[in-house]
């Protein structure tokens, strides 16, 4: 769990809350596994829409999404307010300046943690950016459950076996991501 604070490499691209080059790390969770199975799904896409000539694998991708606790009294919520009101700027599907400067600014006040929309997941779950790993709560993950990733031409389908849960998510589901408008769908 603390894998993304442990290593001084610099960081090839930005994400959300951590800007590209040698920069602190970032914990990315979600509050639910479904919005993290959903954010994963949405990544395999991004894969593949970088990578036209790919074709789509034959069976779906296996992933463990795991229980881990935090607890902080340092946080903001993005997705209350006041700081909901500038929704569209934590929101960007690609323009992550407003969220890093936010991250950065966070830091330098003592923030641990910070709870935004999922903007993958049509369904609107809340993510976590742990800023620190001090707010783990334990030394390991509590309990952990088996989702798999079906993509095709039909989009991708997420599936938890137990409990029971399917998710489907068509192919216009990311469209607000402008790096998938020229998605090659149908691979033949």
């Amino acid at each position: 769990m603390a894998a993304p604070f442990r290593y001084g490499a610099v960081y090839p691209r930005g994400s959300r809350f951590r800007r590209a080059g040698r920069t602190p790390g970032v914990f990315y969770d979600a509050e639910r596994s479904r919005t993290a199975a959903v954010q994963m799904a949405f990544h395999r896409v991004l894969f593949f829409a970088e990578s036209p000539k790919t074709p789509w694998p034959a069976n779906p991708g296996e992933f463990t999404a795991f229980d881990v606790p935090v607890r902080t009294s340092a946080a903001l919520d993005l997705m209350s307010a006041p700081l909901d009101r500038d929704r569209a700027a934590w929101t960007q599907p690609c323009d992550y300046e407003p969220c890093q400067t936010l991250a950065q600014s966070a830091r330098e006040a003592g923030i641990a943690l910070i709870r935004y929309e999922s903007v993958r997941n049509p369904a609107k779950g809340a993510n976590l950016a742990l800023l620190s790993p001090a707010s783990f709560v334990g030394r390991s993950p509590k309990k952990a459950e088996t989702w798999r990733i079906r993509l095709g031409p039909f989009g991708a389908q997420v599936i938890r076996e137990f409990p029971r849960e399917r998710i489907e998510c068509r192919p216009d589901a990311f469209e607000q991501d402008p790096r998938l408008e020229a998605m090659i769908w149908d691979r033949g």
